[in-house]
């Protein structure tokens, strides 16, 4: 108990200031609590509304982290 997760993304407005959709994430941050690490991954994409991935500070894919299964027996 007591993980954060923080994420900052892209929002879309119409003319009239309206909220009409939600973008890409385009930053999340991990922290585990009782682990002394925190991590933050930036999205990066070749080009604008390319397929992006997510990597932290010095260029690690957080892929690997991300599909790491919390529960036995889940997969």
């Amino acid at each position: 108990g007591g993980d954060e997760f923080e994420a900052i993304f892209e929002v879309r407005y119409d003319e009239t200031g309206r909220l009409v959709a939600g973008g890409e994430v385009l930053y999340g941050r991990l922290n585990w609590r009782g682990r002394a690490k925190e991590k933050g991954y930036y999205r990066f994409a070749l080009e604008e509304g390319g397929r992006g991935d997510y990597f932290d500070a010095s260029g690690e894919s957080a892929r690997r982290l991300l599909m790491k299964t919390p529960i036995d027996g889940a997969r």
